[in-house]
């Protein structure tokens, strides 16, 4: 017997599945789900990150999160995403929605120009080129 390291309930289900739907069983559905959101969406997303506020949309805070942004997607558009999905899409565009951290005055003034070239503030993120 070759040692697979499966449970025998595991094999089980692996073997009913096969039985069921042949080849497709092999399907790897590890991962994650595949993105959900068109492109229309995820660039009327990153215009309203960058150049809007959650006031401007009926919201009472004054800055963005990941779950008001996905709660803005929900309600514009009807499609429900979770925060994970709104953070890889900031991600991917160069922005984060952390606060950078603030460096001594007796840091390197070179580094620090360095930074300031490298981040183009938006209104409530901070977008990284």
């Amino acid at each position: 017997m070759i040692e697979t390291g499966l449970s025998k309930v595991s094999i089980v289900k692996h073997i009913k599945n096969w039985n069921e739907v042949g080849i497709k069983a092999i399907k790897d559905h590890r991962g994650g789900s595949e993105a959900k959101l068109e492109p229309e969406i995820v660039d009327d997303l990153i215009d309203v990150v960058l150049k809007k506020s959650p006031i401007d949309f009926d919201f009472t805070c004054h800055t963005w999160t990941l779950a008001l942004l996905a709660l803005y997607v929900e309600k514009t558009y009807g499609v429900k995403v979770c925060n994970e999905t709104i953070r890889s899409i900031l991600i991917s565009h160069n922005i984060s929605y952390k606060r950078s951290q603030p460096k001594p005055t007796k840091a390197d003034k070179d580094e620090q120009e360095a930074f300031k070239k490298n981040a183009k503030t938006a209104r409530y993120f901070r977008v990284f080129i």
